[in-house]
């Protein structure tokens, strides 16, 4: 088999870099399966195909100090609106003070000698051998 001037991660003499973590977690599924994360993920994705209500569903304690603030403040009628029409945008923008990011003044353009240049750059890393 041709190794096309690649070399193995365990030749580079590199250190533990997040691409050789997640390869050889890739590749070592019983070591993935004992990370926490694996277990999260895995509840998150059993949960999310039952038809029970779930933390990930957004179901918090009734008695949440973040919420019972905003309950307990003096309401407009924009905001009794939002409660009963949008309960999660309610929690959202009165509880949790969240906002909509403002837009750029100057969105981002590119121009087509620009998009010709993205178009062609992978072409061009993928064609460059690889340093020994």
């Amino acid at each position: 088999m041709a190794d096309f001037g690649r070399q193995r991660p365990s030749q580079t003499g590199g250190g533990n870099t997040l691409q050789q973590r997640v390869v050889r977690l890739f590749v070592r599924p019983a070591e993935f399966e004992a990370l926490p994360q694996a277990e999260t993920a895995r509840t998150c994705w059993i949960d999310w195909r039952t038809g029970r209500l779930t933390p990930y569903d957004g179901v918090i304690r009734h008695d949440h100090p973040v919420v019972l603030a905003a309950l307990q403040r003096r309401q407009s009628a924009t905001s009794l609106v939002k409660l009963l029409r949008d309960p999660l945008g309610y929690l959202w923008q009165y509880a949790f003070r969240w906002e909509q990011p403002s837009e750029t003044e100057d969105p981002l353009l590119l121009i087509s000698s620009a998009k010709n240049a993205l178009r062609l750059r992978p072409a061009e890393i993928a064609s460059t051998p690889m340093p020994m």
